[in-house]
């Protein structure tokens, strides 16, 4: 949304447990501290384990996703002043669901 703070599109690519690209999944990015009413933002990759996460605002997100039967979740963090687009890179799972 134009004048929002969650302006910010986060892409990169999201590795499996085995280090393989995370293929063909979904999920969804929240705020790791969030409140009532805040946006939870689908994500989901493609064949090599890309994926975009639109509308992020600054602050540490956590993007969880169904992984081989059992979630994964993974952690990125989007600085103050952050506009538009963010890499993050190659993300590894932070911890299990």
């Amino acid at each position: 949304q134009v004048g929002s703070a969650h302006s910010v599109a986060a892409f990169g690519t999201l590795l499996g447990r085995d280090e393989r690209p995370l293929a063909l999944t979904t999920g969804v990015a929240r705020p790791l501290r969030s409140g009532n009413g805040e946006a939870v933002v689908t994500v989901f990759t493609n064949q090599a384990g890309r994926f975009v996460a639109e509308g992020l605002a600054p602050g540490t997100w956590v993007i969880e996703m169904a992984a081989d039967g059992q979630p994964a979740s993974y952690t990125i963090e989007v600085p103050q002043g952050t506009q538009g687009l963010l890499q993050v890179g190659v993300l590894l799972p932070t911890t299990t669901m």
